[in-house]
């Protein structure tokens, strides 16, 4: 898996793949030189979860106050 991770991330200098709108924005070329295509990997997916966490929370939210 890791050698996967690290072949796909030499292919390009974008963001990780199935990144949510606002995390590609990001400088995902300086997260791989700074944290390696391994690193940038779990940023990205770790960057999905907190967006899938708050996008949930804000929808709680839109209920609670009706």
């Amino acid at each position: 898996m890791a050698s996967r991770i690290a072949k796909k991330a030499e292919d390009t200098r974008g963001p990780p793949p199935r990144v949510p709108p606002p995390l590609t924005r990001l400088p995902w070329d300086m997260a791989k030189d700074e944290f390696g295509a391994q690193g940038a990997e779990f940023l990205g997916a770790f960057g999905r979860v907190l967006v899938g966490a708050a996008k949930d929370e804000m929808r709680r939210q839109v209920l609670d106050n009706s």
